[in-house]
């Protein structure tokens, strides 16, 4: 069983035991992501995946690890670090897992949960239209997100999403002025 991962630059040649997780595709990029994993005997190996890193997180609730990068939504077992699924292209810029296991993922512009095969499972509603999403960290049950209001990029926006609820509120805002001001 896996029980850490974590992003490391290019590792010495020989340091871990490294495995290669490239699909093939015409699409491919020619950038790399490598991941460092440790079992629960601390035995240390490197998983090397197709793409510039994006996010990384570990679901206890579906035993999965979920390792974005530019090229792929990468699902592994975490039992034994098979690959079980994986989204080719995905539009997703940001990832995390929430306290109670589910995998969160954003766009520019939406913010979805995952199931355990990496398909939308529910499309959060925000209060506001968003732009340029980024997860900020877990505040107990809540995502932090920072945001711009889409179409009005001046309203620079602080969020939270409830993970018990999927219900998304502002925290704070930057609107400006009546009349620009």
């Amino acid at each position: 069983m896996i029980l850490c991962a974590e992003q490391i630059h290019v590792p010495g040649s020989g340091i871990y035991e490294e495995v290669v997780y490239d699909i093939k595709s015409s699409w491919n990029s020619q950038n790399w992501t490598w991941i460092k994993f440790t079992d629960e005997n601390y035995k240390e190996w490197c998983g090397e995946f197709r793409g510039d890193y994006k996010g990384l997180g570990i679901s206890d609730k579906y035993d999965s690890i979920y390792v974005l990068t530019s090229d792929y939504l990468y699902i592994l077992n975490r039992v034994d670090g098979q690959l079980y699924s994986f989204e080719d292209q995905p539009e997703y810029k940001e990832l995390s897992v929430s306290p109670n296991g589910d995998c969160v993922v954003a766009t520019y512009y939406d913010i979805y949960v995952l199931d355990k095969e990496g398909q939308q499972i529910i499309s959060v509603d925000s209060p506001i239209p968003l732009d340029v999403i980024c997860f900020e960290g877990w505040q107990d049950n809540d995502l932090l997100i920072q945001a711009d209001e889409f179409t009005n990029w001046d309203n620079h926006a602080l969020l939270k999403l409830n993970c018990d609820s999927w219900k998304m509120d502002i925290v704070s805002q930057t609107k400006p002025a009546v009349g620009g001001k």
